[in-house]
């Protein structure tokens, strides 16, 4: 087993593991629980995805998408444990227009639209700056599922024009820690602002390849997602992402490895805290 997977088990074991500790000692020293439900939303900056690799000009990587999340949070004392689920969304498109044989000219288009579920444990520090308000520091880990939707176009000018649709599914753990304010605007309604880092690099991805052309011609490919070089011609080695039903391989082929989706980055969410019990 991969010694980094190891080494992120062992993490969220810890967690887990602290959590239940601290709940089983908080409830042995006192009878009050307070439980909150907390509900946010803002926008991410993410790293990147090898999904973008087929077209070499133009590009609008994926950087910037939505977030929403839900937290309960169990407060003990001045530290609280937390569960939640998440929703990240990030889209990116490229173009490329190449001159094949100075004769015929093409243009490749490439959009894609990736989403991550975090389902998320952890845990906060709160330290009180006045009697509203508060700054708070938290940290934590998750499981990131994760799909993507993918369409690579390209036409040529004689006309002719071929399309692949392509989707795929995959999961990892990730990590995240930040910092943020709260202000009580009730005993019973805070408004939260947060900003928060993210590592949770996704790969892995199992799919389907969906291919029709101009002339009426249609196939369907499902495996593997793999990131590769390959030789092409007097154009050299260029980087492609596919789904193969089995590890590409030969003399034209090199690097090969699994894409990634990378959702780390930062996040900066504005919310309310809602005291349930």
């Amino acid at each position: 087993m991969n010694l980094v997977i190891i080494i992120r088990k062992l993490l969220v074991i810890g967690v887990l593991l602290f959590m239940i500790f601290s709940v089983i000692t908080y409830a042995n020293t006192t009878s009050e629980k307070k439980f909150d439900l907390k509900l946010a939303g803002g926008i991410s900056y993410l790293s990147g995805t090898d999904f973008d690799a087929n077209v070499a000009s133009e590009k609008n990587p994926l950087d910037w998408g939505g977030e929403i999340s839900g937290e309960i949070i169990f407060h003990l004392s001045r530290i609280a444990l937390s569960a939640g689920v998440g929703y990240i969304n990030g889209k990116s498109s490229s173009k490329d227009v190449t001159s094949e044989g100075g004769t015929v000219t093409a243009t490749s288009t490439l959009e894609l639209d990736a989403q991550a579920i975090p389902v998320t444990l952890g845990i906060y520090y709160f330290l009180p700056v006045s009697p509203k308000s508060q700054i708070f520091l938290h940290a934590g880990a998750g499981y990131y599922f994760v799909s993507f939707a993918r369409e690579a176009y390209r036409e040529n000018d004689t006309p002719y024009w071929i399309k692949n649709n392509f989707t795929g599914k995959g999961g990892d753990l990730g990590f995240h820690g930040g910092i943020g304010f709260e202000y009580a605007m009730s005993e019973n309604i805070i408004i939260v602002i947060e900003g928060a880092g993210r590592y949770a690099k996704i790969k892995g991805f199992e799919g389907t390849r969906d291919r029709n052309d101009s002339n009426g011609w249609s196939d369907s490919t499902t495996g593997k997602y793999y990131t590769l070089e390959r030789l092409v011609g007097e154009q050299g080695w260029l980087k492609r992402t596919n789904v193969f039903t089995e590890i590409p391989s030969g003399d034209d082929v090199r690097d090969v490895r699994y894409p990634e989706i990378d959702f780390s980055g930062f996040t900066v969410r504005i919310g309310i805290k809602l005291r349930l019990f």
